[in-house]
């Protein structure tokens, strides 16, 4: 009998484990893109900002203020980001966490900041 309570016991657990072994990583190792953008010197908000790498594309817009926030690829990544009205992409190398990337679009020429 107290065999079968432990394994009861026990069961749950595992089975929490193997969730969080499977599941965790992915989410927990999404990185994040942030930054703000300008614009010939002001902010620039309402534009269009999108990252890609291979496998992955995500789009945001930036607030009143220039600033962005997008999720990121999982793990560290070559990616290209663009913005809206500029003519080119730029190169950056994401992190496993958080990267930022202050941009700046003059005439239409992306430049990072």
């Amino acid at each position: 009998m107290k065999k079968a309570a432990l394994i009861s016991k026990i069961t749950p657990r595992v089975a929490t484990l193997v969730i969080l072994v499977l599941f965790g990583p992915a989410t927990s190792l999404a990185g994040e893109v942030y930054g703000r953008v300008a614009k010939n010197g002001a902010v620039f908000s309402n534009a269009s900002v999108t990252i890609t790498c291979s496998g992955f594309n995500e789009t945001g817009q930036t607030n009143s203020n220039g600033a962005y926030r997008l999720n990121g690829p999982s793990g560290e990544n070559q990616c290209k980001i663009s913005v809206s009205s500029a003519s080119n992409s730029i190169t950056v190398f994401t992190s496993q966490s958080r990267t930022r990337v202050n941009l700046e679009v003059t005439g239409n020429r992306l430049l990072r900041r």
